[in-house]
């Protein structure tokens, strides 16, 4: 039978597929078509696995490129371009991690190896450099600390830690480093509080006892002082001005009644100073003679400028004021009145800004100025809305010593101090010779300066000596 286009030719008698050839024929198909996807598959999944291989060697190839170039940087960093030592790490280090079968377990070895001889060789340097420093600028350290230093080396404060700290202050105060300067200080101050208190700073009074800690209990307490009231409190609410010019402007306005016997140039030198600085001197000289002779609204407005002068002087930075309004202006009139009242019972003003020889400062301190003497008190002045802490009576206490230490016979009466604050009404007093002696004698040597055998602590306790027996 001739086959038609598009049909299957029939099959006739022999030619015809018996039910069971069917089925073994289709079995065959089937299973030929089972083997090729399982084929197939298995073709998929080495193509898989090898991509996945080859992207692992490529990770390990860029991670051994990256440790290979660091370690060979590292070495250069090191040991130069042209050290032997450094040519025979580095052909380690290419040997390594050339080789076609690397990995970063293989090279594990040769890069300790690398990190262990720069580790050596830059401890080797750090501690000729260390050495030579020491050689060359070793004596600076002495020279810092002065006649301090021998103290603070018996103390043990001094040890390898410390000692390069203290060097690289020294050459920063002698190359005039201020920004490195004052790095060092904060890490000394945070790191080696006893250290730092112990440096010899040049510092103002009040700038040593910031430095240093003063724990409760251990100097100065109010109850060693009598308490008594000297007028009505004065409230600092609403005021325009803020405290430390106000408590300024309160004492140069007491001290302007002793001009004619002490001179200006002793009550208002410390601004005529700061006023040439800030290019205020004419301005300076006008509040000088309102403080004097003008009414007293002018008096309170010049006291104000002029202490804003006195701040720029003792701080070192510049303060502007506005005038007083109304309500300053009373507030610091009548404190004026109740201080002035109060000093002229106590026997009146015998110095008013109370100077000390030069030969009473030391490397710790180099500038005091104490508020008031009377003839047989040393007063200091606050105008605070509290009383009086550790460090105020600290304060006074050290005026004293400075002004024993030196010799100065001003001092050779005064045998009391005291604080006075007319914003509150209250005056605290005391007799040195109830003050503990060993706190005086720590106060002398310990915030000041003056060590065993110096001239100015013999003096100190000399004067001990002679109240006690009074």
């Amino acid at each position: 039978m001739a086959r038609t286009h598009g049909k299957p030719r029939k099959r006739h008698g022999k030619d015809r597929l018996t039910p069971e050839e069917r089925e073994r024929r289709v079995a065959e198909h089937r299973a030929q078509a089972e083997r090729t996807a399982a084929e197939r598959a298995e073709r998929r999944a080495q193509r898989e696995e090898r991509g996945r291989q080859r992207a692992g060697r490529i990770d390990v190839l860029r991670q051994l490129s990256r440790e290979r170039r660091r370690l060979l940087d590292r070495i250069v960093d090191v040991f130069g371009p042209w050290s032997d030592e450094g040519d025979g790490l580095r052909r380690a280090v290419k040997t390594a991690y050339n080789a076609a079968d690397a990995t970063m377990s293989s090279v594990a070895g040769t890069r300790r190896m690398v990190e262990e001889a720069c580790a050596d060789h830059e401890r080797s340097i750090a501690e000729a450099r260390e050495h030579s420093l020491n050689e060359l600028y070793g004596d600076f350290v002495p020279r810092l600390f002065g006649a301090a230093y021998g103290r603070v080396e018996r103390s043990g404060l001094i040890d390898d830690v410390t000692f390069p700290l203290l060097r690289d202050l020294a050459l920063c105060v002698f190359f005039g480093d201020d920004e490195g300067r004052h790095g060092i200080l904060g890490a000394l101050k945070r790191d080696h509080r006893m250290l730092y208190e112990s440096i010899p700073l040049s510092r103002t009074l009040t700038g040593r006892l910031a430095d240093v800690s003063t724990p409760h209990g251990q100097w100065l307490d109010l109850s060693m002082f009598r308490e008594f009231s000297i007028g009505e409190p004065v409230p600092k609410d609403e005021e325009n001005i803020i405290p430390i010019i106000t408590g300024t402007a309160v004492e140069l306005l007491v001290r302007g009644t002793s001009v004619e016997t002490a001179g200006s140039d002793r009550i208002f030198g410390n601004a005529r100073k700061a006023a040439v600085h800030v290019g205020k001197a004419r301005e300076e000289s006008c509040w000088e003679r309102m403080v004097v002779h003008g009414t007293d609204a002018e008096r309170a407005e010049a006291a104000v400028f002029l202490g804003a002068m006195e701040c720029t002087y003792r701080s070192g930075q510049k303060y502007e004021t506005p005038p007083p309004d109304s309500v300053a202006t009373q507030h610091i009139l009548s404190m004026s009145s109740t201080l002035q009242r109060f000093l002229d019972s106590r026997g009146g003003i015998s110095s008013a800004g109370v100077e000390f020889r030069q030969e009473a400062f030391t490397p710790y301190v180099i500038r005091a100025e104490g508020d008031f003497l009377t003839p047989d008190t040393l007063w200091d002045c606050k105008v605070k809305g509290r009383k009086p802490e550790g460090k105020d009576l600290l304060q006074v206490l050290c005026y004293w010593i400075l002004g024993v230490g030196s010799g100065d016979p001003t001092f050779d009466a005064v045998d009391r101090i005291g604080i006075v604050n007319p914003r509150l009404g209250k005056a605290w007093i005391t007799r040195v010779q109830d003050v503990p002696r060993g706190v005086v004698l720590k106060a002398a040597s310990y915030i000041i300066g003056y060590d065993s055998g110096d001239p100015r602590r013999t003096r100190i306790q000399a004067r001990l000596d002679r109240q006690s027996l009074a």
